[in-house]
């Protein structure tokens, strides 16, 4: 399989009351721009809303990466067009992923350790998680915290309105077999 290795990161997503977490391994040749969407399968989303990675040097905002051309960015930023995984995790250790702009879903990545490669050039493999992930669209955090609230009372107003949205918006799951399908058939 060659000398390729193996990133084994954390992602974590603080909603105040817990953290809905990631752990993955990805093969050193992973694309930056490709970690978007690993991270939208590990959480179950469809990847419709804007996304971008900010790296820190001593707690201040350091660089800010896009997948192309932000014309509403006003300061200077990288793209993550042919940056591999291992380049980008080499020198920023924690970074955060920021998905969809209006929700703004911060995900907090940490690479935790580099191993051998025994799976292949470009393959991904979820290895943990905890807990279920947000719908789209709920509002972020708050919006979030509220639809589980409701969700958890049955005498709700808003009970039966919920619970048909989140069905049709197909609310996503922790299912480690079934991401590691989605994945594999991505990054064969």
């Amino acid at each position: 399989m060659g000398d390729y290795k193996m990133f084994e990161i954390l992602i974590e997503l603080d909603v105040e009351e817990f953290v809905i977490s990631r752990r993955v391994l990805i093969s050193e040749r992973i694309l930056l721009c490709d970690l978007h969407n690993i991270i939208q399968i590990l959480y179950g989303w469809k990847g419709y809303h804007l996304h971008q990675y900010i790296t820190y040097k001593k707690n201040e905002m350091s660089t800010v990466y896009f997948d192309k051309e932000n014309e509403f960015y006003d300061r200077p930023y990288k793209l993550t067009k042919n940056l591999r995984i291992d380049e980008f995790l080499n020198e920023n250790r924690k970074c955060e992923y920021i998905y969809d702009m209006g929700d703004y879903w911060v995900h907090k990545l940490k690479l935790i350790n580099v191993h051998p490669n025994p799976i292949g050039v470009n393959k991904v493999l979820c290895i943990d998680g905890k807990n279920d992930s947000p719908p789209e669209d709920v509002g972020g955090i708050g919006g979030y915290l509220y639809f589980l609230e409701v969700l958890s009372d049955k005498e709700h107003p808003d009970y039966n309105h919920l619970k048909t949205w989140a069905t049709m918006m197909k609310t996503p799951k922790l299912n480690i077999n079934s991401i590691n399908k989605k994945l594999v058939k991505q990054y064969k």
